[in-house]
Parts: C-alpha cells; structure tokens; sequence
C-alpha cells in the first residue's frame, strides 16, 4: 500500500487488534478503510490486503476493537410542548 501525493482528502488506514461488523458474529484482527470520514473498506487483515487499496496514512490500534458504521441512536426525546 503506497501513499497518494494529490488534492483529494487523505486515505486512511485502521489496523486494528479486532473488527466486528453485522456480517461476522466474531472479533478478529482487521481493517477499516476511510477518506473524508467514509468507511472505502472493512473487513479481515487478509481481505483488505488483498484489495491493494494506496494509503496515505496508517493507525495501528493493537488494543482496540473497532465497530465500523456501529452508532449509538439511542436518544431521549422531550415530547413535551
């Protein structure tokens, strides 16, 4: 993967300690892929190195479980007038 020198937002790499997304019930090593705060790519270390994708930078996260597109939408609406 090499980094890209042009105008459009960076290319960032996640590499995580482990991945769990809603397609696999399991935590294992993996990847996220983003540009100007849009998952490109998610998934296993093998999958994503596989695609080839050019970075522009690496985050290595060894102690972290990343939850790609997971969002908390639980809110309290006040319905009162």
């Amino acid at each position: 993967m090499n980094a890209s020198h042009d105008s459009n937002p960076p290319v960032i790499l996640y590499h995580a300690a482990a991945i769990r997304d809603a397609a696999v019930l399991s935590a294992r090593s993996g990847k996220v892929v983003t540009q100007a705060g849009r998952i490109l790519a998610a998934g296993p270390t093998p999958t994503i190195d596989a695609m080839s994708i050019r970075v522009d930078q690496v985050v290595q996260l060894p102690d972290t479980l990343l939850l790609p597109a997971f969002i908390n939408a639980h809110v309290h609406l006040d319905l009162t007038p």
